[in-house]
């Protein structure tokens, strides 16, 4: 797996993004042979500081709609399933927030949403076409 680490920089809301950021490769770490903590310690030794709140994001979507935390073991394994999920070249990308920001509220905001309203109109609107219909025999 090919991780894209992402610090030093700030995300920012409308339009979502991780701005003004440094960026290193990590190709030789094997991620599935450390545990969450021996993780941890590696980002730490390469971003010169500490890494609490770490994000990762599947090259293949958005940053509003693939952001996910990794917070403890489950969201680690699950970072690592996307790493190894996304060929042909198995990258992903890992931001790290420095200033403890609503991360994950920003996406939401700007992620596109499955507009449900619009579906209920939509069957609505059949329910008002069958008003001036006659029942068959």
């Amino acid at each position: 797996m090919i991780v894209e680490l992402h610090y030093n920089g700030m995300f920012a809301p409308k339009p979502f993004a991780y701005l003004n950021d440094e960026v290193i490769t990590i190709r030789v770490v094997d991620f599935g042979a450390l545990n969450l903590l021996e993780f941890r310690d590696v980002l730490s030794n390469v971003v010169k500081g500490p890494c609490e709140d770490v994000y990762y994001c599947n090259k293949n979507d958005t940053l509003a709609e693939g952001i996910r935390r990794i917070n403890n073991y489950a969201d680690y394994t699950d970072f690592q399933v996307a790493g190894y999920d996304n060929p042909p070249d198995y990258r992903v990308d890992l931001c790290i927030d420095h200033n403890g920001e609503p991360v994950l509220d920003w996406a939401d905001d700007e992620a596109p949403e499955n507009n449900k309203d619009s579906d209920l109109e939509w069957v609505q609107d059949d329910d008002d076409d069958d008003k001036d219909s006659e029942k068959s025999l």
